[in-house]
């Protein structure tokens, strides 16, 4: 266990604001912003300890538990999100990665791998509120990621497809 990361978690447990839904899972964690909105280079990319709230597909992270009882901060929309174990993260054991919908991407850490486990498991769970297909969101993520590279090497002078010729996957001429 890291000494520096407190140990209080617990699974529903905090009777919700009117306008909140009630909280699946809560803990601290650590956590890292790698990239922001958009898929920019997040800045300051140093660890925090935040406690955390699951609530349906938002994500509450707040300074401690006493802030989290006055509830006013702005959540992260989980919805259609991606989530799995930072296996390519080294530097710090029972390391996952949180990337959301608008492109954001953060490095949470826990203080156990069973916790860590917890988390993904119920990040998932509530990750499609609206029933959709679950791989509906990645597909999209996945279509946006593919345009936001065509965009880069077209800023760069790369080669250019016209609709057609991206349909039949050959580059433009000219």
């Amino acid at each position: 266990r890291s000494s520096d990361l407190p140990t209080r978690h617990s699974f529903g447990s905090s009777v919700p604001h009117p306008y909140m839904e009630p909280v699946s899972r809560s803990g601290y964690l650590r956590q890292k912003q790698t990239v922001g909105s958009g898929g920019k280079k997040a800045k300051g990319r140093s660890w925090h300890v935040f406690f955390y709230q699951l609530r349906g597909h938002m994500l509450y992270a707040y300074k401690d538990e006493k802030e989290a009882k006055a509830g006013d901060v702005a959540p992260l929309s989980i919805k259609s999100c991606q989530i799995d174990i930072a296996h390519d993260y080294q530097k710090k054991a029972n390391t996952f990665r949180l990337t959301l919908f608008n492109g954001s991407e953060y490095l949470l850490n826990t203080d156990s791998q069973e916790n860590m486990m917890d988390w993904i498991k119920t990040i998932r769970e509530n990750s499609d509120p609206d029933g959709d297909k679950q791989d509906a969101g990645r597909s999209d993520l996945i279509i946006r990621k593919a345009a936001e590279q065509e965009q880069k090497l077209s800023d760069k002078g790369g080669r250019h497809f016209s609709q057609n010729q991206k349909e039949a996957g050959q580059p433009e001429s000219g």
